[in-house]
């Protein structure tokens, strides 16, 4: 049996520990924020000069209730409220429990604190979960490597999330590396087969105003050159073996 928690940096500073290893050891570097950063913006609820950035900003942990002094994963999940979505910054299982279901679990878990969390706020349910995976050319791959990915596809594949079919990209975390061409996935709470144009681009502006604070006057340059201002006005959700023929 499983229990997920809010990780508190005041009480939790051993479970950051290993999370910090497990963060590191998950992402390459340029998918990487500052840990200081990380750690500095959680549970903050704020309001900015743009209207839409109120936020809710947590780390949530999974552990074993047999085994409570390890964490099995964790995940950073941003809350736009006025919006009504998550962005999850990053989703993270300890390698010797993948492929065991856990993840699956997690992913639920998460998606039933948030749906508690906005009646909180007196918000409407959360419409689901955006959240960024590699954009990878598969043929660059070795046979493991490519297994990998594979496997990471074909598990959010069998959660039900979608590819949103526009460009995006992650923008460079640090001025000495590249931005880095991603998949805009969504997870939703209820089914859903589309976004409209106008909901693509305010979702858009939201993320990167928000998670990558881009300024108003940024946004219509990134927006130029992601080539999103001329969208159809219906955006279908993909599947990812749409993508790519998963094994």
């Amino acid at each position: 049996m499983y229990a997920t928690f809010e990780i508190d940096p005041k009480k939790h500073k051993s479970e950051l520990k290993s999370i910090k290893k497990l963060y590191k050891n998950s992402f390459p570097l340029e998918e990487r924020e500052p840990w200081y950063l990380l750690k500095h913006g959680l549970k903050i609820v704020g309001i900015s000069k743009i209207p839409y950035n109120k936020t809710y900003t947590t780390m949530l942990g999974i552990k074993n209730v047999g085994d409570p002094s390890k964490v099995l994963g964790f995940a950073i999940i941003v809350y736009i409220i006025p919006s009504n979505f998550c962005f999850g910054n990053y989703i993270a299982i300890e390698p010797e429990y993948r492929n065991k279901g856990l993840g699956s679990i997690f992913v639920n878990e998460i998606k039933k604190y948030f749906i508690e969390l906005a009646k909180k706020f007196d918000a409407e349910k959360p419409i689901g979960f955006f959240y960024e995976i590699d954009k990878h050319d598969l043929c660059r791959y070795g046979i493991k490597d490519r297994e990998q990915i594979f496997a990471r596809y074909r598990f959010y594949n069998r959660l039900n999330q979608k590819k949103i079919d526009v460009p995006y990209f992650q923008p460079a975390l640090r001025s000495w590396l590249p931005k880095v061409p991603m998949y805009l996935m969504f997870g939703p709470i209820e089914e859903r087969k589309f976004f409209s144009k106008e909901e693509i681009l305010r979702i858009y502006a939201n993320i990167y105003a928000v998670i990558y604070h881009k300024s108003e006057r940024s946004l219509k340059k990134l927006f130029r050159r992601l080539n999103v201002v001329d969208l159809p006005n219906r955006i279908d959700l993909l599947s990812l073996d749409s993508i790519v023929q998963l094994k």
